[in-house]
């Protein structure tokens, strides 16, 4: 029996006011109540001033300050005007406390609704003004948390997706008289998207490309577990019905969430006269021999990790003149300006088009999306792609 002892908690402390001091700006245009307020502040805080809404802009723009004391009434531009224009600009984290002389309950209502945070009637008692500066305080010291573990999160994806591309190969080990490309754009820093590509003992090549669901460490994290895999099986000579199926095994045996994973195998076999292939829920991959309709080759089996199945291979021979596209969804499951997805006829269509195109297939065919879709497909997802080639397609 194995026992797993817990890990030990850190202790929970709440948000006290940050050792760097916050920030204030004091924007009121009577200039008594202004000097006022800085002087009760100024002892615990770095104190900022403005006369009026035009000039509290200026100063936030240059100072960016964490709280903002805010009058309501106010010539030109009201503290209202300035709430707005403040969350309308992207300043969302700044606490901003409103100042009035009236205890308007609609009023209140109209600047809570456009992003104020808190309100201090006039005249206001000097212990309440500090109480509610102070909750704004360990308000900002909260940000200022959230905003270190985030970057302490992304140093964290950066490593890994340094990691995770050294995984990569930068080019593809084939037989004589055979040529790749290699197109990979992951999202985000940390990818789903796997390809590969081994000599096998007998001679033959094994290529592979998987698509894990999701995105980031989880993704990343099963997409070791793959290349792993797909490495230990090459080297044993493991045929591609039993690696299919190991995957299959341990990502199933790994996956607490419900994740799963598309594969396309092959073995090319010495020679390159036929291949053998197992696809696992992926896309269809693209054969052509330089004619008008090349052959989908689909899936042979179901996705990898969500059940036990039997594993199924495909054969096909191989023309002295191929092409071979092999992809992720990534490529065409975006939604295109029409309002529609993309979606994998007109995936398959424009790949169509585009072996008749002279120059690097991959390149041109991703500008080609991108002048579609108006904007980068690789923004909603992974974008993987090998293009093997024998004959005048190279």
């Amino acid at each position: 029996m194995t026992y797993h002892p817990p890990m030990p908690e850190k202790p929970r402390t709440s948000p006290t006011v940050p050792e760097t001091p916050v920030s204030v700006l004091v924007v009121d245009d009577t200039t008594p109540i202004r000097h006022l307020l800085k002087r009760i502040l100024e002892e615990d805080y770095e104190v900022h001033t403005a006369p009026d809404g035009e000039a509290a802009l200026e100063v936030f723009a240059r100072l960016q300050p964490e709280i903002v004391l805010l009058d309501v009434n106010m010539p030109r531009l009201s503290g209202l005007d300035v709430v707005r224009e403040l969350r309308a600009s992207g300043a969302e984290e700044a606490v901003v406390i409103m100042l009035t002389g009236e205890d308007d309950t609609a009023l209140k209502a109209d600047a809570l609704n456009l992003g104020a945070n808190d309100f201090l009637t006039k005249p206001f008692n000097k212990g309440e003004l500090l109480a509610r500066v102070a909750a704004a305080a360990r308000q900002v010291a909260l940000m200022r948390e959230i905003r270190q573990a985030n970057a302490r999160t992304a140093e964290d994806l950066r490593r890994i997706a340094a990691l995770q591309r050294r995984m990569l190969p930068d080019g593809l080990t084939l037989l004589p008289g055979l040529a790749g490309e290699i197109f990979y754009r992951p999202s985000s820093q940390a990818s789903g998207d796997y390809y590969d590509c081994a000599r096998l003992p007998d001679g033959s090549v094994r290529i592979a490309v998987a698509d894990v669901s999701g995105h980031g460490a989880k993704a990343a994290f099963f997409m070791a577990v793959v290349r792993t895999l797909f490495h230990a099986a090459a080297e044993d000579g493991l045929p591609l019905d039993a690696f299919a199926l190991r995957v299959n095994r341990h990502l199933h045996e790994l996956s607490a969430e419900g994740e799963f994973a598309t594969l396309f195998a092959a073995d090319i076999e010495p020679g390159a006269a036929a291949m053998t292939y197992v696809s696992c829920g992926h896309p269809p991959a693209l054969l052509t021999d330089g004619g008008t309709q090349p052959t989908l080759l689909k899936a042979t089996m179901p996705l990898l990790g969500v059940m036990d199945c039997a594993a199924e291979l495909g054969r096909v021979g191989l023309p002295e003149h191929f092409g071979l596209l092999l992809y992720t969804d990534g490529f065409y499951e975006w939604r295109a300006p029409d309002g529609g997805m993309f979606g994998l006829d007109r995936f398959l269509s424009l790949a169509t088009e585009q072996l008749s195109l002279a120059g690097p297939f991959l390149p041109l065919f991703y500008e080609r999306l991108c002048g579609l879709a108006g904007t980068d497909p690789a923004e909603h997802d992974d974008l993987t792609a090998l293009w093997l080639t024998r004959g005048p397609h190279a």
